[in-house]
């Protein structure tokens, strides 16, 4: 299994070759276990971003079947060292070091995919957003990654980050729903 997040926000074109970064399965916190952040620093960040499991096996899967291969939605947050993510950012290195500790990946409950393409209404803490066209963005980002790479069952695709971040800190919840339905109450530690 391999979790993929776009480097993509939301309101933006997908540009392809698409920009992602990989996380391992190690790296999530499943609904109901704590966040704990590392200590290598004292301020985390976290970006918001809807999540997809894949359903089935693929390569090479046009936009316009790409609805057959997700079948549940959730939302996920990664955390952000703030200090590494400038750091590495003011020296033009690569940031996915940022993303490769356990917890790296908190994930909500998985939901049923909506009936249509509606703007979905996001809320986390005290943020609240709207995702338009969820689905329609999910098959696109589906499409791109899997003409380069082989998507599996299992699978997890993150296609678009919400264009607010949210400051994460010790100790604290974070509570996260769409549609006024909880995915994810996460206690950070």
């Amino acid at each position: 299994m391999k979790v993929v997040a776009f480097q993509h926000r939301q309101g933006t074109p997908l540009l392809l070759p698409p920009g992602i970064s990989l996380y391992a399965d190690s790296a999530i916190v499943w609904p109901g276990h704590p966040l704990f952040l590392p200590d290598f620093d004292a301020n985390w960040s976290a970006r918001i971003m809807l999540a997809f499991r894949i359903s089935r096996l693929g390569k090479g899967v046009a936009e316009k079947f790409a609805s057959r291969y997700f079948d549940a939605m959730t939302l996920a947050l990664l955390p952000q060292s703030v200090a590494l993510d400038n750091e590495l950012q003011a020296t033009g290195r690569q940031t996915g070091l940022c993303g490769c500790f356990d917890g790296a990946v908190a994930m909500g409950q998985w939901l049923e995919l909506p009936a249509d393409d509606a703007p979905l209404r996001v809320s986390v803490g005290d943020i609240t957003d709207t995702i338009e066209a969820p689905l329609s963005g999910a098959a696109q980002a589906i499409a791109a990654l899997s003409h380069y790479s082989t998507i599996k069952t299992g699978d997890i695709v993150m296609p678009q980050w919400l264009v607010p971040q949210i400051t994460l800190a010790r100790p604290s919840v974070v509570s996260c729903s769409i549609e006024g339905k909880e995915v994810m109450s996460l206690r950070i530690r």
